[in-house]
């Protein structure tokens, strides 16, 4: 009589939880390369989720960081892979919710470069007034955002001390536009304080000699949301999306597929309090969605 028991309450227990599944979940991305290039690295991530939870996944690849935010407050998205910025705005605006936050070889964080062409004559700062600058989008942190703080700090106007002004949309777009001739100087991530490394090497040519005359403080790494009252009508599936992409990080896991499709070595949980810095970021500029 025990055991009919037990498997009655197993049975309402599992129908319980299929009743309580989403028919499907939307997952959006904010990609540093081009779209096009990035939506197949997708596609596969969605697929190896929908195997892994059993609901049917569906990617949203935005055409700026405005839209990504407008998607989850829509209800368009559920999850989103945000930039630290556009974290913060998210939260305030789509009611985010992090859950984890990326990291680079055991770094939560990375940074924003000015780069320079190795043979230009450009070395500091003060060394950009009527020069031309490349930017990644009016919404990018490490690509806009931070290097407008400097250029302030350095005695420049952002808005009137360079000759042109280039939105290229992504940060290989903006290494592009650099090596073209297009800009003196661009503005991109980079993974270490000294500029060594970042979009010029990672996504675009390392061959094409690239330097970084400024580096900024860390930025805390792009995090990892859920829309909150998704997370709150269906907790037990949130819960396992975090242990799916927290598996990667395992031993055994060192050379999980994730790890390619996301350009990671693994997620660690995420509070909101880690964005503070960039809070006041944005305060600093007076910035607005």
């Amino acid at each position: 009589m025990l055991k009919i028991v037990s498997l009655i309450s197993a049975l309402v227990v599992s129908i319980s939880s299929l009743a309580n599944q989403p028919k499907e979940i939307s997952i959006g991305f904010l990609p540093a390369g081009p779209a096009s290039e990035f939506k197949g690295k997708a596609l596969e991530f969605a697929e190896l989720v929908q195997n892994e939870l059993q609901v049917p996944v569906k990617i949203y690849i935005p055409k700026n960081y405005q839209s990504l935010v407008k998607a989850m407050k829509e209800k368009k998205v559920d999850f989103a892979f945000y930039t630290a910025m556009t974290y913060v705005f998210a939260e305030k605006e789509a009611n985010a919710k992090v859950l984890l936050r990326k990291v680079w070889e055991n770094r939560d964080y990375y940074f924003s470069a000015l780069v320079v062409k190795n043979d230009s004559p450009i070395q500091s700062l003060s060394d950009l007034k009527g020069k031309r600058i490349a930017y990644v989008d009016q919404k990018s942190t490490s690509g806009y955002l931070y290097p407008n703080v400097a250029i302030k700090s350095a005695g420049l106007d952002p808005q009137t001390s360079f000759s042109e002004t280039i939105f290229s949309g992504n940060h290989k777009a903006s290494a592009e536009d650099l090596d073209a001739g297009k800009a003196d100087v661009a503005a991109m991530f980079a993974m270490d304080p000294k500029g060594k490394e970042g979009a010029w090497t990672y996504l675009f040519d390392p061959a094409k000699k690239m330097r970084a005359i400024w580096v900024s403080k860390h930025i805390p790494s792009d995090p990892f949301c859920v829309r909150n009252d998704f997370y709150e009508k269906y907790p037990r599936l949130t819960h396992e999306m975090m242990f799916f992409l927290k598996n990667i990080s395992s031993g055994k896991n060192k050379n999980h597929k994730l790890k390619e499709l996301l350009d990671i070595d693994r997620v660690d949980l995420a509070t909101s309090k880690q964005y503070d810095p960039v809070r006041e970021m944005v305060k600093q500029l007076n910035l607005k969605l």
